[in-house]
């Protein structure tokens, strides 16, 4: 009996044995419906997807046989990776000086072997999809042909295994970091809010109890204080907003009536402007509270940044079978036309202002960051003297339901 030599790289081919983490794993499906498929088509009574470890040849799937391994040094798969050729076969291994003697054909009466190598994107043989019977036989040029498709097909399976695997490893890494991110902004924006809730009490009650002894100059250096303190909570608040916000995707959808969904908006919204919605009478089924805050921002905005001495907002609301449409639209300044193209990026202010409340840039962007996120888009049109229009869809999720009441 010649046992297999061992590969000249095996060091290299065992590492990516071991990187597939495919050894001793419970039996799966894929590859059993292969080899028992094989098995069917040409008659071998046999089916192996074999996986050559240091010192043992491990059986992914096994059709035939009841065992899972068997030793390398008598493993005809060895000697089927180190063939050049895409498919070793041997009609009858007592013809085969390197088999004859072989406890497989001594002991167990094996004949007959085909076997294709399992080969990785960057070369390494892994082990074989292979064939066996007990009586001597060839294999039809249909047949080989049918082996080797075959072996492409288990080589796909095994990468699409170890895509999926760095695709588990590269989710967990990003969790990670995103737990680290929110523990961060929490830590970050308590440890700025605290001095800025300070800042600001100080100086209204420096404003409160000595304002009639300071000056005009230093009536402005308090208001300047309290006005930056007030700026600098706003922007962390938003930060936190924005790098949050994909907690809220994991909420489950609801049925919600939209009356309630506008008065929970109402509620949150400073109450000088009118608010105009319709469709009120309608139930949806969305992510409740992730919609809040999209509307709570965009309603917000619209007032606050609005110059006319009546604000008015205005809601509306349809649907079709794919997706949830709103439109939120003011009566304000409106939005210069080389600034509506970058409105929602991060950062961006757009020159949006009103008095001495500069925006923070953050708040649309997370806006669209939710609106993306819940499958949709948003978009904007403005016209200078005639106000802004903020059109979001979001997808609808199963069973959607439209009532009335």
């Amino acid at each position: 009996m010649k046992e297999p030599e061992i590969p000249e790289n095996e060091s290299y081919r065992q590492a990516a044995v071991v990187r597939y983490e495919i050894l001793d794993t419970p039996t799966e499906e894929n590859y059993d419906n292969i080899t028992e498929l094989m098995s069917q088509i040409t008659g071998a009574p046999v089916s192996l997807i074999t996986m050559l470890d240091q010192d043992r040849n491990y059986l992914k799937s096994h059709h035939g046989v009841p065992f899972s391994e068997s030793p390398r040094n008598i493993s005809f798969c060895g000697h089927a990776i180190n063939a050049l050729e895409p498919l070793t076969i041997i009609e009858d291994a007592t013809q085969d000086p390197r088999f004859s003697d072989n406890p497989l054909v001594v002991d167990d009466g094996v004949r007959f072997y085909a076997g294709s190598p399992l080969v990785t994107p960057d070369g390494y043989r892994l082990g074989t999809l292979c064939l066996f019977d007990m009586q001597p036989r060839t294999l039809s040029k249909e047949h080989q042909a049918i082996l080797i498709n075959m072996t492409r097909q288990v080589e796909a399976l095994l990468d699409l295994r170890y895509q999926n695997k760095l695709l588990k490893q590269t989710h967990k890494h990003i969790e990670e970091k995103y737990e680290e991110l929110q523990s961060f902004a929490n830590v970050v924006t308590h440890d700025i809010k605290s001095p800025l809730v300070s800042l600001a009490y100080a100086a209204n009650q420096l404003e409160d109890d000595y304002g009639n002894e300071i000056d005009t100059k230093g009536l402005e250096i308090v208001h300047s204080l309290q006005e930056s303190a007030g700026a600098v909570r706003r922007y962390v608040d938003d930060l936190l907003d924005y790098y949050t916000s994909d907690s809220l995707i994991s909420n489950d959808a609801e049925d919600v009536w939209l009356s309630d969904i506008y008065d929970n908006v109402k509620r949150l919204v400073p109450r000088h402007a009118e608010v105009i919605t319709s469709d009120n009478n309608l139930i949806v089924r969305v992510n409740r509270l992730a919609l809040l805050q999209v509307l709570v921002n965009l309603l917000t905005n619209g007032i606050k940044y609005n110059d006319n001495t009546n604000p008015k907002i205005w809601v509306s609301f349809s649907q079709d079978d794919r997706e949830y449409r709103f439109i939120v639209r003011d009566n304000g300044h409106g939005i210069e036309e080389k600034n509506i193209e970058r409105i929602f990026d991060l950062y961006e202010t757009a020159g949006a202002q009103k008095g001495d409340k500069r925006g923070t840039g953050i708040g649309l962007a997370t806006v669209r960051k939710i609106v993306r996120q819940m499958g949709g888009d948003i978009a904007v049109k403005s016209n200078i003297g005639e106000g802004s229009e903020f059109a979001f869809t979001i997808n609808r999720y199963p069973s959607p339901i439209t009532l009335y009441r």
